[in-house]
């Protein structure tokens, strides 16, 4: 159970972006609504929430560069949540939705456990902050709002972004796997037309031998090399002569087996 630390690649970087896009929109509300006198916020709190926020986007590479280091930056970035969430009213802040940036970061740079784990830990971070606000699960009741739902939304937000996690990961995976292979074919590719032109084939010769190669028929290469059939056909006739072979299996047969004997 561990932060997976930053790694500057899509989608991952482009799903770490998004969520600073969060925080950022969500500190924009604080301000919002501090400024509208709907949710008043001391200007002190707006100060020094705001430096952390630009802190934060600005240095998140850093931050995150190293598994010690994301580690530390999350349980600071929690705490530093739970501290905004409780100076300005807890149940009544304005920086409940602001609260769900720590959960984002976590659950998607851990695993399933990290994600469970946040998932119970800032529900209780929230009913500490609820408490210590003077705030009672009765008295929210009363007024017509349900603090349990709030609770299951937490879990459900950090599942939700580890499997959103773990897609990515497997669509990072999925892809180093094509470039691997796409990177071998190449080799493969190249290997087979230096030995082709040893046997002394030409070089459109040896591009037909590599379709052939592919499981082309005649129309597909004529099609793939802009040529007519008639024409793939006379440099498939000529391979064969060179080669001394009567078919395609037995062209690529000589030519790699001749290959590995010459290497």
């Amino acid at each position: 159970m561990q932060f997976s630390p930053y790694t500057p690649e899509a989608p991952t970087s482009d799903v770490l972006r998004y969520f600073l896009r969060f925080r950022i929109i969500t500190y924009a509300l604080v301000v919002l609504l501090s400024v509208s006198s709907v949710q008043p916020t001391k200007i002190s709190i707006l100060i020094i929430s705001g430096c952390y926020v630009a802190l934060v986007v600005v240095a998140y590479r850093w931050l995150l560069s190293t598994q010690t280091k994301t580690t530390i930056f999350m349980l600071v970035d929690i705490a530093v949540a739970f501290v905004f969430l409780t100076a300005t009213g807890g149940y009544k802040s304005p920086f409940y939705f602001y609260s769900f940036s720590p959960l984002l970061v976590g659950a998607f740079l851990g695993d399933y456990a990290i994600a469970v784990c946040l998932a119970i830990a800032q529900p209780l971070l929230f009913a500490v902050s609820l408490h210590l606000n003077g705030h009672t699960i009765p008295n929210i009741q009363a007024i017509g709002d349900q603090p349990i739902s709030n609770y299951f939304f937490y879990i459900a937000t950090a599942l939700s972004v580890a499997y959103l996690a773990d897609a990515v990961e497997k669509l990072r995976r999925s892809k180093q796997a094509r470039e691997l292979a796409a990177e071998e074919l190449n080799n493969a590719i190249s290997n087979l037309l230096v030995r082709a032109r040893m046997h002394g084939l030409s070089q459109r010769e040896a591009e037909v031998l590599i379709h052939l190669a592919d499981s082309k028929d005649t129309q597909q290469i004529a099609q793939l090399l802009e040529l007519s059939p008639a024409t793939v056909r006379t440099y498939m006739r000529r391979i064969y002569e060179k080669l001394g072979v009567a078919s395609k299996h037995k062209a690529l047969a000589r030519i790699l087996s001749t290959g590995e004997a010459d290497g």
